[in-house]
């Protein structure tokens, strides 16, 4: 966009300079064309910035909404992981005092087999609530260095069309 505003600015000025009509332009006409090609460059790239403005805030949004999301799992996941440990916690209580209470020769209660495998099943449930909690962190940690790549890579775009209208402004 903005190098087809340049190369109008350019034609205009090389059309009237190869018409051989130089001698009519005044110094004020010229500068006055000069004046408005600037002018048509400068709001050309403010546009630009514009849109690579909003583009920019549409990626902030659409990563504070995943980064809002993973949070409220992972805290989500932390609860139900605490609740878990208290539940667990109870029941080894409990299996303590019913190991305690029992005679040491004699067999021990269905029940008591029933609480060793709800134990085992809760202490499966909490790994498996710490790896979800681990695999969010990373799939953070992975969307925030992917967004601050496209960041880096938006902001070196911008400032090398910056220096081309600049240097195309200083040849004019």
């Amino acid at each position: 966009m903005l190098s087809k505003s340049m190369r109008k600015c350019n034609s205009v000025t090389a059309m009237k300079y190869t018409r051989g009509e130089e001698s009519q332009l005044t110094g004020q006409a010229a500068m006055l064309l000069e004046l408005k090609c600037r002018v048509q460059e400068q709001q050309t790239l403010c546009q630009v910035a514009e849109v690579e403005r909003d583009r920019l805030l549409q990626l902030v949004s659409t990563l504070q909404r995943e980064l809002a999301d993973a949070k409220q799992s992972a805290s989500a996941a932390l609860q139900d992981l605490n609740t878990e440990r208290r539940t667990t916690a109870l029941l080894e209580t409990k299996l303590d005092q019913k190991l305690m209470s029992i005679p040491l020769s004699a067999e021990p209660p269905a029940h008591l087999d029933n609480l060793q495998q709800r134990l085992s099943r809760q202490e499966e449930e909490i790994k498996a609530l710490r790896y979800t909690v681990d695999e969010m962190r990373r799939d953070k940690e992975t969307d925030m260095r992917l967004y601050d790549e496209l960041h880096r890579q938006t902001k070196q775009i911008f400032l090398e069309g910056v220096r081309k209208v600049k240097a195309n402004v200083k040849t004019n």
